[in-house]
């Protein structure tokens, strides 16, 4: 369903006809501009209790007369851009029809389902998941095995040792994120084990998790930092998430250029790259350490031929251009698989720079590398892109947990504390894993708040998991 108004701007009067989609979230943000002063036009559509649009900056109009500009509006999907209003371009079909059936086909009720057990999760079980990981963070275990047996068996899940704790804190972390990185999770996880695996020297391994055993806690708080924000502004992804269910991927490179988003604006998230980029700089020790030991058989020798004052770990712990230390990191050794995003120092540093232009009718993105205006060849990237990016740094987050989560686990192996379960420290994958990752039984409702209900297939598959 769509509900078509027209929008006085409060500035320059110029009007803008918004066609609004309804869909099947209670309530998302939107974030346009004017098509002729360019200012902000902001505000959320809500389904709950009865329909409810408002927006700051333009004054609706109680009769539509003839528009200067035309923009669709979605929660859930992307959506045709603006432009100047002309008979011709009147929208006719939905958002939903064009973008969501069109290019989904029988994933759409995936990705409904999907993202409604998302936002589920978000309301139900993330406040409680907060505190189970600050306990964990402040080393308060008198508290944590309540809490943790609030949410999983006690009989799978003891508590009973530090290893036991940490477990339980992992599988709680991994069953809340699955839902938009179980795919990615499955990969990535199956790859570390693998790579472990084929570690010859046990003693190597063993010193380089406690060469970095002061800095797991600050890793982990990082990560766990970055997820809340994307929780926080996880209502501006959903469209961008759609993008995991399309029945083509030649698809995506099409609808990434052609179409826009008004759920987000760039100014709401290029923080989230900033900040996640400077988070995931210190992390980049470990990964390279772990590079260090598999191809050159030592966590402490860098790679040659890269910067040249860079012979051991420790002279790059001490670099402070995390922009440079991701020459370390190229695609070409075994970690550098858990990113799945760009994590592109010459985006970072333009944004930090305010070396950027962005044209509110495009969506396009014009940035300067050099961090100043006008110097150098400008790169450009669309709004759709960047966002992506920014979904793709949030899951190459969850690889970086696993492999803070290993590393620990390996510190308690070597303590003489052990899981309960050979397989649990080196499982071939989740699914081979699967009996250990069950969540107590316990009443759940199984319905989001829009009243739509998860499959039962669906719910099966989280309860043995």
């Amino acid at each position: 369903m769509v509900i078509t108004n027209d929008f006085q701007c409060n500035v320059c009067n110029s009007i803008t006809r918004i066609k609004v989609q309804l869909g099947w979230l209670n309530n998302y943000p939107v974030r346009i501009k004017c098509g002729n002063c360019h200012i902000s036009i902001f505000g959320n559509v809500s389904l709950n209790p009865g329909l409810s649009i408002k927006l700051n900056n333009v004054t609706p109009l109680e009769d539509m007369g003839k528009p200067d500009f035309l923009i669709e509006v979605s929660g859930e999907l992307l959506t045709d851009k603006m432009s100047p209003f002309t008979k011709e371009r009147n929208i006719f079909f939905s958002p939903f029809l064009k973008n969501g059936i069109h290019y989904m086909g029988e994933n759409f009720e995936k990705f409904t389902q999907s993202t409604n057990r998302f936002l589920y999760n978000i309301e139900n079980d993330w406040p409680t998941l907060k505190r189970i990981n600050e306990l964990w963070f402040n080393g308060n275990h008198t508290y944590l095995p309540k809490e943790i047996h609030k949410l999983l068996s006690k009989t799978e899940f003891p508590a009973d040792n530090e290893l036991e704790l940490l477990r339980a804190v992992h599988v709680l972390n991994f069953l809340f994120t699955n839902t938009f990185a179980d795919k990615y999770f499955k990969e990535i996880s199956t790859h570390i084990f693998k790579e472990f695996r084929n570690i010859n020297d046990s003693n190597q391994l063993i010193l380089l998790a406690k060469h970095f055993e002061s800095h797991l806690n600050d890793f982990e708080q990082k990560l766990l930092g970055i997820l809340n924000k994307f929780i926080e502004k996880f209502h501006m992804f959903i469209p961008i998430y759609g993008l995991d269910f399309y029945s083509e991927e030649k698809d995506k490179e099409e609808v990434m250029k052609n179409l826009g988003l008004t759920t987000v604006d760039f100014e709401d998230i290029k923080d989230f790259y900033i900040d996640t980029f400077e988070d995931i700089g210190d992390i980049l020790n470990l990964v390279v350490a772990y590079n260090n030991l598999k191809h050159r058989a030592d966590y402490k020798k860098m790679k040659e031929n890269v910067i040249k004052e860079i012979l051991v770990i420790e002279d790059y712990m001490k670099m402070r251009n995390k922009g440079r230390k991701l020459e370390f990191i190229n695609g070409e050794e075994s970690f550098d698989k858990i990113f799945v995003s760009k994590v592109d120092n010459r985006l970072r540093n333009a944004i930090g720079h305010r070396s950027y232009t962005y044209d509110v009718i495009t969506q396009e993105l014009t940035y300067y590398p050099s961090g100043e205006n006008k110097k150098g060849t400008p790169e450009r990237l669309y709004l759709t892109e960047f966002v992506l990016e920014c979904f793709q740094l949030m899951r190459s987050c969850i690889g970086l947990s696993e492999i803070v989560y290993q590393t620990r686990k390996s510190i308690y192996v070597s303590q003489g504390m052990f899981p309960r379960t050979k397989e649990d420290y080196y499982p071939s994958s989740t699914e081979n894993n699967a009996n250990y990752y069950q969540v107590k039984n316990k009443k759940r409702s199984t319905k989001v708040k829009n009243k739509k209900k998860i499959s039962k297939k669906s719910r099966q598959h989280n309860r043995n998991r």
